[in-house]
């Protein structure tokens, strides 16, 4: 018995909110446009509505509204690399990166498209 209560208080922390934040933002981003990617990531979604992910006060936040993602992380950053988008959380002095998604920029094509769409379904 003392081996179970021993074992149980030595379970390591593997920053498994950072892996679920991932995945909610990617699951935010599957299929949508990208506008800006800095230190925050900007998206249409399929609403045509602006979203953004920004560190506010040590959290990953999603605007509009105001959606924690995940808490006490230290730096927010998101980039792309070939045409992959890529979020890297800072926490305790290490670094956490994640693909959250592909790269999709919306173009005047698209737009044309989905206009023709929305007219024809009418």
């Amino acid at each position: 018995m003392y081996r179970l209560i021993v074992h149980a208080y030595d379970v390591q922390d593997y920053n498994e909110d950072l892996y679920i934040a991932a995945k909610q933002v990617s699951q935010y981003t599957m299929g949508t446009y990208c506008i800006s990617i800095d230190d925050s990531y900007t998206y249409l979604d399929y609403d045509e509505q602006e979203n953004i992910f920004i560190l506010d006060d040590n959290r990953l936040v999603k605007k509009p509204g105001f959606e924690i993602l995940v808490s006490n992380i230290d730096d927010v950053s998101f980039s792309i690399n070939d045409n992959m988008i890529y979020m890297t959380l800072e926490r305790d002095e290490k670094d956490y990166t994640f693909m959250i998604g592909y790269y999709r920029e919306k173009n005047e094509e698209e737009e044309i498209d989905e206009e023709i769409t929305e007219e024809s379904s009418e």
